[in-house]
């Protein structure tokens, strides 16, 4: 009511900005008119977990996640201008995330369907930088997510960190020797973190994550620089009247705000080193004019892979290619090599893992993100009865993964293909038998409007417009198909089944093919491409001898395996026994669950890694022989 005097000053604050949909803080796409009959309820949405105000939309999942006095609420948007399409919607998309993800964690993550839902390595980001701050409100209170339209649930941003840094309380301090305040909330037990954190490729991101922070910016330089750089903000005279305004009691803060400064200092320097000793610790690495050379740390050993991939295989085990030594490693700097710390003694700690995260060298190919396989194929020559084409693949997937489906044979003849299968019919079925989908000729089909665009933004090549060529879009759950290409008039002739994934949910996670493999023109080609930037572990056989303990007449004898990269062979196999590998084919045959080869068979086998590429392979009989043969293509994790 007057002017500004000393009484009235209220010390030092700070002005930030609130979360909110905006392209220049939280990106996502706006929800599109609630009232239009074609708006889209798929995103994007602000979600918090917090006090809900009256006028939002909240609820409590059915495992009254999150607890406490807070609830999930779509922050961007109040009630009212919520459809009842986009209420539903996010709920259910929530809803569906957590059973998900509960269902997993209880049978033991033999699958990760729930990353159908979520994005891992925000929601990694997420949880680090919590338990980094030991942050009293985290998970429970002021936890924000954002979905975007089509897309899926990103956590943060992070907000709210006013009990954080040592700072449990106002009153108290937070020991950093431990992983969660005592008498708050437990980072490792609360709502949906309890079944995450137990996925040991979770618990593994986390651990990479952490160390290549600590490499740069978690570096206690860094941390120690920051603290500096925002406290050098406020000058002594700003400080000297906020330290009169509030003064502090505690034998910390005893000399105000530098004090505090100091006692923060301390505290994160001291977290870091205790999570640090929490944790495998990654080698050391020694470079020399041509070579580097590995160190484990104290009680661990080193495991390392010379073919791109990671020497950790998916669920913590060992990869059936890695080699685990507890010597040092020397190797020419231009190894494509990848190298981890483990500890047998660490499995099964929690939280934790036995493994550090990995090192390679300057021409080491990207581990992450992992690669896909988006593209199967297998080309014949399709007979009658049980010499038709017959394809099996394996979808893991929790709703409804989408796929070009075709069976091609005319076309085939335009690429100088001869014999060509002139009437090829298409048919899925599910593991019991049961034909879902069906197709004869492609332009006679449900898709036939838009199958040449999905094609072409696919880059399969083009069925011409009269052909009898067919081709399906089905929608496949989780679980084994058969691709039956064969022709209703009993003729035969060359075929090509193919299989494109539409979308990036799931995963297709294996193809075989069973055929009469015939000479020449006759043999069995298979297809698949690697799209990402990792390389890709495969496991790749040609069955023959074997498929007579199934009851399967006429097996070719002797096949023959050969993968090609275009014109080049990048490896063969004549014998799965006779090479090198043979510890590495059988604990990969394991892995995937394929069925077991005996010693001394002629059945062909390759363990192999890949960069991203399109890739054939080829079963052929030795010496131009004939018989039925099994093509099997499974990913190796």
């Amino acid at each position: 009511t007057g002017d500004l005097g000393a009484a009235d000053y209220a010390g030092v604050y700070i002005l930030t900005e609130s979360i909110e949909v905006d392209d220049q803080k939280v990106d996502i796409k706006s929800l599109q008119d609630s009232a239009s009959p074609t708006a889209d309820p798929t995103g994007g949405y602000l979600i918090k977990l917090d006090s809900p105000d009256a006028d939002e939309f909240s609820w409590l999942t059915t495992r009254d996640v999150p607890g406490g006095n807070s609830e999930v609420i779509v922050a961007s948007h109040k009630a009212a201008e919520l459809s009842t399409a986009q209420r539903n919607y996010i709920r259910n998309y929530v809803q569906q995330m957590e059973d998900t993800l509960f269902t997993e964690f209880q049978k033991g993550f033999v699958t990760r369907n729930y990353l159908d839902y979520i994005d891992r390595a925000s929601w990694v980001d997420h949880h680090l930088l919590n338990v980094f701050a030991s942050n009293f409100d985290a998970f429970e209170r002021s936890a924000y997510f954002s979905k975007d339209r089509g897309g899926k649930l990103v956590a943060g941003p992070i907000w709210d960190f006013d009990r954080a840094f040592g700072a449990a309380t106002y009153f108290a301090k937070t020991p950093p020797d431990m992983w969660f305040i005592p008498g708050g909330v437990n980072f490792f037990q609360t709502g949906w973190w309890g079944a995450l954190t137990r996925d040991a490729e979770f618990m593994q991101d986390w651990v990479d994550r952490w160390q290549s922070l600590r490499q740069n910016l978690f570096s206690d330089a860094s941390l120690l620089g920051l603290a500096d750089s925002l406290s050098g903000v406020i000058g002594p005279e700003a400080l000297a009247r906020d330290t009169a305004k509030w003064p502090q009691t505690t034998p910390e803060y005893a000399t105000g705000a530098t004090g505090g400064v100091a006692a923060m200092k301390t505290w994160i320097t001291a977290r870091t080193a205790w999570i640090d000793a929490q944790l495998v610790a990654a080698p050391s690495i020694t470079a020399g004019a041509t070579t580097l050379t590995f160190r484990a740390p104290t009680s661990a050993q080193l495991a390392y892979t010379l073919d791109g991939s990671d020497p950790r295989s998916l669920g913590g085990r060992l990869a059936p290619n890695a080699i685990l030594t507890s010597a040092s490693v020397t190797l020419p700097v231009l190894s494509n090599v990848h190298v981890r710390s483990y500890r047998a003694d660490r499995e099964g700690v929690f939280p934790g893992s036995p493994w550090s995260s990995a090192l390679g060298a300057s021409k080491s190919s990207p581990l992450s993100p992992a690669s896909r396989l988006v593209n199967i194929s297998a080309r014949v020559l399709v007979g009658t009865g049980e010499n038709v084409l017959i394809a099996g693949i394996g979808v893991s997937d929790t709703a409804q993964k989408g796929y070009l489906v075709r069976g091609v044979g005319p076309t085939l003849g335009s690429f100088g293909v001869a014999g060509v299968l002139t009437d090829p019919e298409l048919s899925i079925r599910r593991a019991d038998g049961t034909e879902i989908y069906k197709n004869k000729g492609w332009l006679t089909g449900p898709d036939a409007g838009i199958l040449p665009a999905t094609s072409l933004s696919l880059g399969a090549f083009a069925l011409a417009a009269n052909s009898a060529d067919s081709a399906l879009l089905p929608q496949l759950g989780g679980g084994s198909y058969t691709v039956r290409v064969s022709s209703p008039t009993g003729k035969t002739g060359v075929a090509l089944a193919e299989l494109y994934e539409t979308g990036t949910t799931g995963r297709t996670s294996n193809l075989s093919v069973r055929v009469q493999v015939q000479p020449g023109d006759g043999a069995l080609i298979g297809g698949f491409v690697i799209q990402g930037s990792a390389y890709k572990r495969l496991l790749i056989r040609g069955i023959g001898p074997t498929l007579k303990s199934f009851g399967v007449t006429g097996a070719l004898d002797d096949p023959i395996l050969t993968i090609y990269s275009g014109q080049t062979v990048v490896a063969t196999n004549d014998k799965w026994s006779a090479g090198t590998e043979v510890p590495g084919l059988v604990a990969a045959t394991a892995n995937v669950g394929a069925f077991a080869l005996a010693t001394g068979t002629e059945d062909a086998a390759l363990l192999i890694t890949l960069p991203p590429a399109a890739y054939t392979v080829k079963i052929e009989g030795k010496n131009a022989a004939a018989g039925v043969a099994l093509l099997e293509i499974y990913e190796v994790p």
